[in-house]
């Protein structure tokens, strides 16, 4: 029995990811908590408390070692804030580095 699925000339193919990841979602709630204030000067305050705040609305449900998990990837995928940044600014960043997982 042949186990290979051939695909025909212009089928289309499934996505490898029928969703986005847990980081990618993680970092795209943190964007909207962010851009609930978007004119904003962003803190590390500020950060840190839509950071966990997002981790954990993707994250209660899941295994504690996938939660650990995804908060070390999620910190590793940040991109670089500047204290010249508006919570607007740093979500729409956070939002590119999320399409790009």
């Amino acid at each position: 029995m042949e186990r290979t699925q051939h695909i025909r000339h212009g089928e289309a193919r499934a996505p490898a990811l029928p969703q986005p990841s847990y980081v990618a979602q993680a970092l795209t709630v943190t964007a909207r908590i962010l851009d609930m204030h978007p004119a904003d000067r962003l803190g590390p305050t500020v950060l840190d408390d839509a950071l966990r705040t997002g981790i954990r609305a993707i994250t209660a449900t899941l295994p504690s070692p996938v939660r650990t998990d995804v908060h070390r990837i999620v910190h590793a995928s940040l991109p670089p804030a500047s204290l010249k940044d508006t919570q607007g600014q740093y979500a729409a960043q956070l939002r590119e580095t999320a399409n790009a997982l």
